[in-house]
């Protein structure tokens, strides 16, 4: 068992290293291992048996059981997930995760049925979630500038002001705030912070993040002090966590033999859209399913680039004349 645990993670590493770890899902399926590996921020896509029916349901690392999803093929309608990053696609059989975040860690058990509502059969899958392999860690100060960008599973340094004490704490996205750590200059052992992902450097005044996820985001606060305990200033920092920018798409359609319509779509967060032709700029979008028209002048290749603050990607396609509004 730790030896397949060792394999997944370095599967996933090697991946992370050639640079082609969100070129494509991740493919999983029911029928052929009880094992799975996924990056943090990496797409999922979990093949379901072709059976009548299923249930699919995840037990988490808390011991906690949820249901995902309920299908029966006489269903007029696809039915629709219990989590909202969690997609369900009829046509394939396919479960598709659109975002991996820690919390999808588990096993996840499917009962399967017959189309008189027998059961045939439970499957079950571990799915394991991990951090990836960045060459180097993001490097935040509190004195450099109040925003941070970090991508999902990344590793953060964030260095403190030399001062003789500090206190740091975060207010999140739900305005809660929380104690990380408190430093004192004068103490014989170093502080350890109040989150098992963050680590202390004493020698560097350097905290670590060693894999950041989604709940990390939000408002930093940093209160310093001098050797007589006064207080000598507030510092804040704003910590933004991406996914990175994956599953790039692009394609278009012929609305009449004149016009073509151009579509480009990804995954990832606070994605923006630059679409060039033939190396000059046509215009920046900023939806997830971005779109373009194009008159018959057009010729040759166009290319969808996408960026947010902490990742990019790009993908061309070849366009073609439109002899009539069916062709694409």
């Amino acid at each position: 068992m730790r030896i397949q645990v060792i394999f997944g993670i370095l599967l996933i590493f090697t991946q992370a290293a050639m640079g082609l770890l969100f070129q494509d899902p991740v493919v999983c399926r029911f029928s052929e291992s009880s094992q799975c590996y996924v990056a943090l921020g990496q797409r999922l896509h979990l093949q379901m048996p072709l059976e009548d029916g299923f249930e699919l349901k995840i037990t988490d690392k808390t011991s906690t059981t949820r249901l995902i999803l309920r299908y029966r093929k006489t269903q007029s309608n696809p039915p629709k997930p219990n989590h909202p990053r969690w997609q369900f696609v009829k046509d394939n059989k396919t479960m598709i995760l659109t975002s991996a975040e820690r919390s999808d860690s588990g096993t996840y058990t499917l009962d399967t049925f017959d189309a008189n509502g027998n059961n045939k059969g439970s499957y079950t899958l571990q799915l394991t979630t991990e951090g990836l392999l960045f060459q180097d860690p993001v490097v935040c100060r509190f004195n450099e500038s109040r925003q941070c960008y970090v991508a999902l599973g990344e590793r953060l340094h964030l260095q403190m002001p030399l001062e003789d004490g500090f206190e740091l704490k975060i207010t999140d996205k739900t305005s809660t705030d929380r104690f990380i750590l408190k430093y004192r200059k004068t103490q014989s052992n170093p502080p350890k912070p109040s989150h098992p992902r963050w680590q202390f450097v004493k020698d560097y005044k350097t905290m670590i993040l060693t894999s950041a996820e989604r709940n990390d985001s939000g408002t930093y606060t940093l209160d310093t002090f001098d050797a007589n305990g006064n207080n000598k200033g507030i510092y804040s920092l704003q910590l933004n966590i991406e996914a990175m920018v994956s599953s790039v798409k692009v394609w278009y359609s012929c609305l009449c033999a004149e016009v073509r319509k151009a579509h480009c779509s990804a995954d990832g967060d606070n994605l923006r859209f630059i679409w060039t032709a033939d190396l000059s700029t046509l215009t920046q979008l900023g939806t997830a399913h971005s779109t373009f028209l194009l008159d018959k002048n057009h010729q040759g290749n166009i290319t969808c680039n996408i960026e947010n603050h902490v990742s990019h990607d790009r993908k061309t396609i070849e366009l073609h004349p439109c002899s009539d509004p069916e062709a694409v």
